[in-house]
């Protein structure tokens, strides 16, 4: 398993879909810049409580920071063999909005207590500061 960190642009907002079950998801494409030889495109695909905690506004082109796992899809297509790189999310942050429009994902707000006021974009938590050793 590869735990990933990766930030990108959205080629079209989510698409939200339904499991044989009837349980919600969602699946989305992020365009990663590869410099001058164009963009890497990663598909991205949100399960659970995650679903309901991505904003619902979000547009192409908007940059989103994904963590979650990482894997790579192999198949064999009808002009040979075919991949992708796939996320399973965990926690997604709308960049582009302002701090107090971002809304962390469920599951990263039960792992972090929220602060008491809106977090200075530039700021260095706490924690950091009192480590003598951060790294």
């Amino acid at each position: 398993m590869i735990d990933a960190l990766l930030t990108g642009r959205l080629g079209k907002p989510p698409e939200r879909r339904m499991t044989k079950a009837g349980k919600p998801w969602l699946r989305m494409s992020i365009a990663m810049p590869q410099g001058n030889d164009g963009s890497e495109w990663v598909i991205v695909t949100v399960f659970g409580d995650l679903v309901d905690e991505v904003p619902g506004d979000l547009e192409a082109g908007e940059t989103v920071r994904v963590s979650g796992r990482l894997t790579l899809n192999r198949w064999q297509g009808q002009d040979g063999p075919r991949s992708c790189l796939q996320v399973n999310a965990k926690v997604i942050d709308a960049l582009d909005r302002d701090v107090q429009e971002r809304r962390p994902s469920r599951r990263r707000a039960k792992q972090q207590p929220a602060p008491a006021a809106a977090p200075d974009a530039l700021s260095v938590p706490q924690r950091i500061k009192d480590d003598p050793m951060p790294w």
